[in-house]
């Protein structure tokens, strides 16, 4: 029966081949589901770790007319920022006046690359700032506060998306001059928290810097005797104290409203001669007019406290450096890396500080 013999193996030879086609068949099938379910899967766990950028926010407080280190002590709230970040011992200005100091520090250029060297913002140009360059990248960017002296019939420079400067005392009403720059400051960082969005804010309260004006009660530390050497009268003496006590409240509020991990910058413009060994005020090469307090905290920053000399120029190139910002042609360099905790023998070539302890 070769017949019968070949068909039955042919059949059976059929059917097996159905098997495994059957088989085949519910393999992909198989391997089609699984693949929609992996890819289902996948997709759950993008949605369940996933986790969102978050938007970095930047803070820098420029202080005005603060003597370091006579003033720190009505600023417990600065105090506290550098227990918990990095401060600079020797951050110097290269020009102790108001202005020139400021506009080193908004461009990052030396007084002998701006060109500015007298209390005149009109003289600046002030159209490549890290306003300029943080609003390119996408920052919400604001300034509230002192942008310099003789501001009146200035045009508003680029770069600033809000714009909020002082210009007459006079025109702030029921308010000091402090407490308008933090409740406007305030009200610009609750937006950024609200909103979820990149933002730099330039807060610049006037005080110390006259006039003197403060809260009737100081309520952030008592009125500190007025040690042995200080030129200033006993009622001057106070009402700086109070003045402080305001930029203290300044300070600790911003910290308050702003969103989490927010770098804060808090740097002063000049320092403030008080000593009866000179006269009092600023605009000389001498240590109480150069040296101003400077101050880093944010995520990652190192708690340290370094002796590097530091200049406005440095911190405008370390708020780009925070930013993640293209640094323009400027003359300062990045602090970031000295806050990270990096060692710094190199840090300028030879200009190391030499200021003693106190």
């Amino acid at each position: 029966m070769p017949w019968d013999a070949a068909g039955q193996t042919t059949i059976a030879s059929i059917e097996r081949k159905d098997r495994i086609d059957e088989g085949l068949g519910s393999a992909v099938d198989s391997f089609r589901k699984g693949k929609k379910m992996a890819r289902l899967f996948f997709a759950l766990l993008l949605l369940l770790f996933a986790v969102p950028a978050r938007a970095t926010t930047i803070v820098e407080v420029v202080l005005d007319d603060v003597s370091y280190p006579i003033d720190l002590q009505a600023l417990p709230s600065l105090d506290a920022l550098a227990q918990a970040g990095t401060s600079f011992r020797a951050a110097m200005t290269p020009m102790p006046l108001c202005t020139p100091s400021r506009i080193s520090l908004l461009t990052g250029l030396h007084p002998d690359s701006h060109g500015v060297y007298v209390n005149d913002i009109k003289l600046a140009d002030l159209s490549d700032t890290i306003a300029t360059r943080l609003q390119a990248q996408g920052f919400r960017t604001a300034i509230v506060g002192k942008l310099g002296n003789r501001v009146e019939g200035m045009a508003r420079p680029p770069g600033w998306d809000k714009y909020q400067i002082l210009i007459k005392h006079s025109d702030l009403g029921a308010e000091d001059q402090t407490h308008w720059v933090a409740n406007r400051s305030a009200d610009f960082l609750r937006d950024c928290k609200t909103d979820g969005v990149d933002c730099f804010l330039y807060s610049a309260p006037v005080a110390p810097h006259g006039p003197l004006d403060g809260p009737p009660e100081c309520q952030c530390v008592p009125i500190a005797p007025k040690p042995p050497g200080v030129a200033l009268d006993d009622r001057t003496w106070e009402r700086r104290q109070r003045a402080l006590c305001g930029l203290n409240g300044l300070i600790d509020k911003l910290q308050r409203v702003a969103p989490v991990d927010t770098f804060f910058v808090v740097v002063g413009d000049n320092g403030f001669i008080i000593d009866d060994t000179w006269k009092t005020g600023k605009n000389e090469l001498v240590l109480d007019a150069l040296r101003v307090p400077l101050v880093i905290k944010g995520p990652g920053i190192a708690t340290s406290v370094r002796n590097e000399i530091a200049t406005p120029m440095d911190v405008a190139a370390t708020i780009l450096d925070l930013a993640g910002t293209t640094k323009p042609s400027i003359d300062g360099r990045s602090l970031l890396p000295l806050t990270l905790g990096v060692k710094g023998e190199d840090w300028k070539g030879s200009f190391t500080a030499r200021i003693p302890e106190e």
